[in-house]
């Protein structure tokens, strides 16, 4: 624990790096210090990027979610979420409806029977 005095001057040779997260737009300053770097970065790599936090919303929810929904559960900038989400639809993972957005529902993975009452050998010909 520290007190401020505000009589006394402020510390000097604070060394300040900016520092990004992978996946986010947004900057923070940080300590930059040597012996703090490594962990610095251990942290920064254990947090979820922004399309990990959207898929376990959307993992987690029952229905379909609005986006206010979305952008207030992950406490994300609307820009951000709106990004992520658009990156999410091209690759498949979500779905948008009318009821809000969803995954993407998995479908059945087919056997290799084929289906039921199919007796082809795989040639596309008709037997006798």
């Amino acid at each position: 624990m520290s007190v401020e005095h505000r009589a006394q001057p402020g510390r000097e040779g604070i060394p300040l790096t900016l520092s990004a997260r992978a996946g986010e737009e947004a900057v923070a300053l940080v300590v930059a210090d040597g012996a703090d770097d490594a962990q610095l970065a251990q942290e920064r790599e254990a947090k979820p990027t922004p399309a990990q936090r959207v898929l376990a919303a959307l993992e987690g929810a029952e229905r379909p979610l609005r986006m206010r929904q979305i952008r207030e559960g992950c406490r994300m900038r609307t820009a951000t979420l709106v990004q992520v989400l658009a990156d999410l639809v091209r690759s498949g993972a979500v779905v948008r409806s009318e009821q809000g957005w969803s995954l993407q529902p998995a479908l059945p993975f087919p056997s290799a029977d084929g289906p039921k009452g199919s007796r082809g050998s795989g040639s596309g010909k008709q037997g006798p």
